[in-house]
């Protein structure tokens, strides 16, 4: 929990317009909407289309079995092949938007612990199979962008 609730935030404030990736085709606005999403998805305040449920199962038991990896130009099976459309006029509204949408992350399972949310991939995660997850798919966004 310590990383995503503390380190994390003073990283998202280091990212700048003008860093660029070492792989992939998001700007620094792009990754950081991204991790905003994805922190909704996991506060169950949007829903998106995911896997079949006998896909999902199987990644789920990469996920906690450890065998999953977030390496360099992987491709998310829910998303299509081009950075989605920005949603912020600039990098300053997407990143406060950001931080709101992880203090919502955390406020949602403070409000049901016990509670699990569906991830697209995953399948229905509780409180720690999201935190783990969103420790390792912020680290590999911000080593995308050279800030780990």
């Amino acid at each position: 929990m310590y990383f995503v609730a503390e380190d994390f935030p003073q990283k998202i404030d280091q990212i700048t317009a003008d860093i660029k990736p070492k792989w992939g085709q998001m700007t620094p606005q792009h990754m950081v909407e991204h991790l905003g999403s994805v922190f909704l998805i996991s506060s169950g305040k949007i829903r998106v289309a995911g896997l079949p449920n006998e896909k999902q199962q199987a990644m789920y038991r990469k996920l906690t079995n450890g065998q999953f990896a977030f390496t360099p130009g992987i491709k998310s099976p829910v998303l299509p092949a081009e950075p989605m459309p920005l949603r912020f006029e600039d990098l300053y509204h997407a990143k406060a938007a950001l931080q709101k949408a992880v203090k919502q992350f955390f406020e949602a399972f403070e409000a049901k612990p016990y509670q699990k949310i569906e991830h697209p991939v995953f399948g229905p995660l509780n409180y720690l199979e999201w935190l783990e997850f969103h420790e390792m798919h912020t680290k590999h966004h911000l080593k995308q962008f050279n800030l780990m």
